[in-house]
């Protein structure tokens, strides 16, 4: 268990590091990080995990921890990330858990814990009194365990997701941009239904669901996890590309040449487009 709470999550090898005795405890100490605030309105958590074989054990250890502490548990089975996120508001909870290493080898796992408004825990906000509570035992019971429940948030999620979307100026006789995602064998491939609704002609590249990685690692943060896509990029003749990790909470893009765009031209070409929409304004 020794390391295992970093800055922003709670993550190791499983199960030598993270098995399913320490998620049990973690969820159920999770509910002492948890302050009247985020109890206000709802006794509620979301509980999502991602593809790996792993995930399922931790989830439902996890899930009998945060039970035993009293809290009711709303499963939302597979999902990525920003799915849990979108789920702690949409659903009204108290906060919420996602089982997943994100962007790690296939041997990690890991949790990931919001509160309300999917404020996230984090080092001194709330994984440094998880680690302690942990160590020390200090876990919460309730004459009342919690209930299990289950919902799906997929549609609403992808709703959401494409009301940013704005159509450009003149996009009725544009041409459809042909775009190549590479879901790393990762949780982008249940965003499906949104890539669908792009409009765009989608060249898929390892959609399937597996979490040994069997063709890469979901790091699109490491160029050598490119390569695939940089050559389908430039073999199907696409105007972009787009490397998605674990979670799909990240993402990298590579341009209509194969090489990739560096995530400081990538944050200024979002902002650019964002401001353009309210001329005046200026980001911060």
């Amino acid at each position: 268990m020794a390391g295992i709470f970093k800055a922003y999550d709670v993550r190791g090898i499983y199960p030598t590091e993270l098995d399913e005795s320490t998620a049990r405890k973690i969820g159920q100490a999770f509910r002492t990080v948890l302050d009247e605030d985020d109890l206000a309105n709802s006794n509620s958590v979301v509980v999502s995990r991602d593809m790996r074989p792993s995930s399922v054990p931790l989830a439902r250890a996890l899930i009998e921890g945060l039970t035993a502490a009293g809290l009711d548990v709303i499963d939302i089975g597979l999902a990525t990330t920003p799915m849990n996120y979108f789920a702690i508001g949409h659903l009204k909870t108290a906060g919420g858990a996602q089982v997943t290493a994100s962007h790690n080898p296939a041997q990690y796992n890991g949790l990931k814990f919001s509160k309300h408004e999917a404020r996230p825990v984090s080092g001194d906000h709330g994984i440094a009194l998880l680690e302690k509570l942990v160590k020390n035992n200090e876990l919460p019971a309730s004459t009342r365990p919690g209930t299990v429940s289950t919902a799906d948030v997929s549609a609403a999620y992808a709703q959401h997701v494409l009301s940013f979307l704005r159509p450009a100026a003149g996009s009725a006789s544009a041409r459809r941009l042909k775009v190549v995602v590479d879901a790393s064998n990762g949780m982008a491939v249940v965003d499906r239904a949104i890539w669908d609704a792009l409009g765009i002609d989608l060249v898929p590249l390892y959609f399937e669901l597996d979490g040994s990685f069997p063709n890469h690692e979901a790091n699109p943060l490491k160029l050598e996890n490119l390569r695939d896509l940089q050559a389908k990029v430039l073999e199907s003749g696409a105007d972009l590309g787009i490397s998605c990790d674990g979670d799909f909470d990240r993402a990298a893009f590579i341009d209509e040449k194969g090489e990739p765009i560096g995530s400081d031209l990538t944050t200024a070409l979002i902002a650019g487009a964002l401001l353009s929409r309210e001329p005046g304004k200026h980001g911060t």
